[in-house]
């Protein structure tokens, strides 16, 4: 909030390209706040998800040569409200990758596995599901 005040009252006499880079570095600011803080620690221990889907995003951006994905987990309620229960940075789709995600999860209280789990053919998650089981 206060990012946006400050914005508020000094972007009047900046002009547009300093404007937009203030703005850019506020929202970075809020989003690792609301995410670091808030989303990413939540408790999961009274959440029970009957499907989950899960995939693993690559993104078009040659940093170097590993394969980058953002490993995405979604899941439904008993009561069908969707909800977005993990983003992480991942290696390709790799099987230590997702045990790192459903650790986390794990920490964070979640303990009831899903009915139906659902993704494409990447084979860590289903590998990781066959070692460890989903959650």
């Amino acid at each position: 909030m206060r990012c946006f005040l400050w914005l508020n009252i000094v972007t009047l006499s900046i002009s547009k390209e300093e404007r937009n880079r203030e703005y850019k570095i506020c929202l970075k600011e809020i989003f690792e706040d609301v995410y670091s803080t808030k989303w990413y620690k939540q408790d999961l221990s009274k959440k029970h998800y009957v499907y989950i889907w899960v995939d693993g995003i690559y993104f078009n951006i040659c940093l170097d040569n590993d394969r980058q994905c953002i490993l995405v987990m979604i899941g439904a309620t008993v009561n069908g409200k969707k909800e977005l229960i993990a983003v992480e940075d991942g290696y390709r789709e790799s099987k230590e990758s997702w045990q790192t995600l459903l650790r986390d999860l794990k920490t964070r209280g979640l303990s009831v596995s899903p009915s139906i789990a659902t993704g494409d053919g990447a084979l860590g998650f289903w590998a990781t599901v066959v070692k460890n089981g989903p959650i």
